[in-house]
Order: structure tokens, then sequence, then C-alpha cells
């Protein structure tokens, strides 16, 4: 199932770096504030919003920790997946000339996506333990830049071929 690590290891760079640090920094953050300020959070938080940013659901402060897991699981999920890019599949033929251009492209997109996830998710928590209301518009930002990403770096890999 795909090829070994050694083989298959590509560069890490400055936009792995950069999203790594970032979601890393954010989720240890986030983990902190809640560590920190969990007694001062209300019992009863909002666990739903509708599109115009109202609450239409309240539930225990312990739902609040869902985001910071699920950000947990997305980040070590997908650091594990990034180590193996000759198990995924690519848009193109994988070549001896483009493999490794291939699977930089490939970490980066992941990287992006890995980022774009934790710092959602962790909005979302930060947001739910202060009561800020939360925007039908995030969503929409959200989807645009994880759907952006993805079309980004497909349409590099197909042009890099």
């Amino acid at each position: 199932m795909g090829q070994r690590l050694e083989e298959a290891k590509a560069r890490y760079n400055r936009v792995q770096l950069f999203c790594d640090l970032l979601s890393g920094v954010v989720l240890l953050a986030t983990i902190l504030y809640l560590v920190f300020f969990w007694a001062e959070i209300p019992d009863t938080v909002p666990t739903h919003f509708n599109f115009s940013g109202e609450v239409d659901a309240w539930g225990s402060k312990n739902s609040i920790l869902l985001c910071p897991i699920l950000a947990i699981v997305f980040y070590i999920g997908l650091s594990a997946v990034i180590l193996f890019p000759g198990a995924w599949n690519f848009p193109v033929k994988l070549t001896d000339e483009n493999r490794e251009r291939m699977f930089i492209l490939g970490q980066e997109m992941l990287s992006a996506t890995k980022a774009s996830s934790v710092l959602l998710l962790c909005y979302i928590a930060f947001a739910t333990a202060s009561r800020q209301a939360l925007s039908g518009l995030l969503m929409i930002i959200f989807l645009i830049v994880m759907f952006g990403v993805i079309i980004f770096y497909l349409v590099r890999m197909t042009h890099n071929k």
C-alpha cells in the first residue's frame, strides 16, 4: 500500500511549518483558555446557532470540549496522513520527474486543510465558552476557505505535471 516512507517523504517547507505552528499554537491556547477559565464558563452554553447567529439550542458546558477534542483528532490524524504521501491519490499520473513536487503540494494542501479545520473548531470552542454569537457567515467563509485550498492545490498539481 503506497511507497515506503523513506522513498515517499517530501521536504517539510515553510507553508507546512506556518500551518502547523499556527494550528498548534491556537489549539494549545484554546486548551489553556478552557483549563484556566473553566470555572468561569456558565454551566449552560450555546450549542447551536441559526444562520442569523442567534442561539437556538443550549447545553452543558461539557459540550464545549467536543471542539478541542475534534481539533486534536484532526491535527494528529492529518499529521499522520501527511507522513505517507505514497498512499495518496493525485489528479495526475506520478512520474519520477513530478513525484517530489506532487508530494510537496499534497503535503501543503493537507497542512492548510488541517490548519483551517483546527482554527474553526478552536474559534467555535472559544466563542461558545464566552457566549459570543456565531454568524452563519462563518460557515460560508469556512467552506470557501476549505474548498478554495483544495481547488488551489488541485489546479497547481495539474499545472505542475
